[in-house]
């Protein structure tokens, strides 16, 4: 923000467009180069797993991509990104219950519709298979917002082990994610719009029928396109997660993720979308472990 009767000259616009530019420029080739330098240096157990994206899109949309590209969307969201507060705990607090909540409700919204009408639901069809999957930490990640999304979800899984999915009600699945996540980050119902949480309710409902049953062409072009994102961070996020999917071992996965994470925090885009795409793909690889049927 710039102050009344300072001198400094600040850049035009169109000067802080091309400089942005620049920086997500630099940032992709630095991801590119990361990706040939993971590949070389794992190569015996990837195989070219980079060399044909499409493919690895058609595997990504095989089982559990329409979730996770739900719950990227609603990470991704302008409305849903801020994870910080004060010293004191409270400027942003609201925000984040209702940043986490929107993924969450995403999330659980779209698994249910796609694995209660999918194929592979008569073998998944229960909550409880979910309780035992993995959560990754900021340490791979660069965001709390994945971790958070996973071990919510999992408790909410635990609480309905031995129902099917639609034996819960979206009314009763919503206040349930709700009190478990005040219960995650220890804060006081009193804390949340209960206006604003009805609207996070809005926002994964559509964000569901947006996604859940699109063809992988139309379900990428979605998360490419979201109109709430800005284009250069989703395209960055999108093309993660088919990387990240289409890794063979949890440890190649951990490694590429901690390997992204670091140069996305180096690299010179501004700190909000440093945020948006750490939230976004901690959410994503979260989403991938929780989510994938095998």
């Amino acid at each position: 923000m710039m102050l009344l009767g300072s001198c400094e000259q600040k850049a035009t616009p169109s000067q802080e467009n091309l400089q942005e530019e620049s920086a997500f420029d630099a940032l992709q080739q630095e991801i590119a180069s990361f990706d040939a330098q993971f590949q070389k240096g794992n190569d015996a157990e990837l195989r070219g797993f980079f060399d044909d994206l499409w493919a690895g899109i058609k595997e990504f949309f095989s089982d559990c991509g329409a979730v996770v590209v739900a719950d990227v969307v609603a990470a991704a969201d302008n409305t849903s990104v801020s994870i910080s507060s004060n010293s004191k705990g409270e400027i942003g607090l609201s925000a984040t219950i209702k940043g986490v909540g929107t993924v969450i409700s995403a999330s659980v919204n779209t698994a249910k519709e796609v694995f209660s009408t999918s194929q592979k639901s008569e073998q998944k069809g229960s909550w409880g298979e979910w309780r035992t999957k993995p959560s990754y930490s900021i340490e791979y990640t660069g965001s709390t917002l994945g971790e958070a999304h996973n071990e919510i979800i999992k408790e909410l899984c635990e609480l309905y082990k031995g129902k099917e999915l639609d034996d819960v009600s979206d009314e009763q699945m919503y206040q349930d994610i709700l009190k478990l996540t005040l219960k995650y980050y220890n804060v006081s119902p009193n804390a949340v719009d209960k206006n604003a949480w009805k609207e996070l309710q809005t926002s994964a409902e559509r964000i569901c029928s947006d996604v859940a049953h699109k063809t992988p062409e139309e379900a990428i072009a979605y998360l490419r396109a979201y109109p709430r994102g800005d284009k250069r961070e989703l395209n960055i996020i999108a093309d993660y997660l088919v990387k990240v999917k289409s890794l063979p071992t949890e440890k190649l996965r951990k490694e590429y993720a901690k390997g992204f994470s670091e140069r996305v925090k180096l690299s010179t885009i501004t700190e909000q979308s440093k945020q948006t795409i750490m939230n976004a793909t901690a959410t994503g690889f979260n989403s991938i472990a929780l989510w994938e049927q095998k």
